[in-house]
């Protein structure tokens, strides 16, 4: 278990993990405020399945590779209320499920730039 605490000086803004391992029961919770990086690439292409389960409040932003697949053994396996970014392709495995809140928004990288999707609408 990893847990990130914000300080009083509030220094640390970002986070990147370059290469999830696990048995995909254990749990990435980011909370409002938290941005985080995970296998993500701005350079190039990447397919990424990491081996976890996602809470994304709202307020908080996950970047992530243009191909994911969400392969945690938690139900629901993705619980998605903030901002996801980079995905251009989402799969789910066999079973998987993702909440997709009402707020929730995210955004491609499309033509050299980010584009977002209306609140409540994963595109």
């Amino acid at each position: 278990m990893l847990e990130i605490e914000d300080g009083p000086s509030d220094t640390v803004s970002s986070v990147s993990i370059h290469t999830v391992l696990g048995d995909s029961t254990g749990f990435l919770h980011l909370q409002s405020d938290d941005r985080f990086y995970v296998e993500f690439s701005p350079y190039e292409s990447v397919r990424s399945s990491p081996p976890c389960n996602f809470i994304i409040d709202e307020g908080s932003e996950l970047w992530l590779p243009q191909d994911f697949r969400v392969v945690g053994k938690a139900s629901p396996a993705v619980d998605f209320q903030g901002h996801m970014a980079g995905v251009f392709n989402l799969t789910l495995a066999e079973g998987r499920e993702m909440h997709i809140g009402e707020r929730a928004t995210n955004s491609r990288y499309i033509v050299g730039e980010y584009v977002n999707s209306p609140q409540g609408q994963y595109t």
